[in-house]
């Protein structure tokens, strides 16, 4: 199964964060981080706070299931400290399952804990800036097309970084 997943962070050091989540995923078993991309600053969306985050995104392949793949990610985000005293808190580390596919079938799943693919996610440029980055022709796997979504963003502020995962 391939996963896109989005990372952010805007507590502490927020480039340390993420380096320490991509670096944990790659260290699970059964998992391997296939492609990083670039790091972007961005401005908070939905948060009373107004600390920027570094965002990005990544696609993995595991041997996990979708719910599997949300429990590992929840546990990286446990190891390093992450709380959430209330909704949209700050956070030392956000990694969140954007899409799933299993060969090039995309997977849907609606359940209490876990709604794929995320139910805001084209709705943020923190997200598909990053996404694009790593499927330039705007398709992911060939199966979902972003570009509409895409321009439809293109207002939320966002900057390339020098950061290299």
């Amino acid at each position: 199964m391939k996963y896109v997943v989005a990372f952010g962070s805007n507590l502490g050091d927020r480039e340390k964060n993420i380096k320490d989540a991509v670096s944990s995923l790659k260290r699970i078993i059964g998992t391997d981080v296939l492609q990083v991309s670039s790091i972007y600053e961005t401005e908070p969306v939905g948060c009373t706070d107004d600390l920027s985050y570094l965002n990005g995104c990544l696609v993995a392949e595991s041997d996990f299931s979708p719910n599997e793949m949300l429990g590992v990610l929840l546990g990286i985000e446990s190891a390093m400290g992450r709380e959430r005293p209330y909704f949209n808190a700050p956070r030392i580390i956000d990694l969140d399952l954007i899409f799933a596919f299993d060969g090039e079938k995309e997977v849907k799943v609606s359940t209490k804990n876990l709604t794929l693919p995320h139910p805001r996610a084209t709705e943020r440029n923190f997200v598909l800036t990053p996404v694009f980055d790593m499927f330039k022709e705007k398709n992911i796997f060939g199966v979902f097309d972003f570009s509409k979504e895409f321009e439809n963003v293109q207002d939320q502020k966002i900057e390339k970084k020098d950061i290299f995962v």
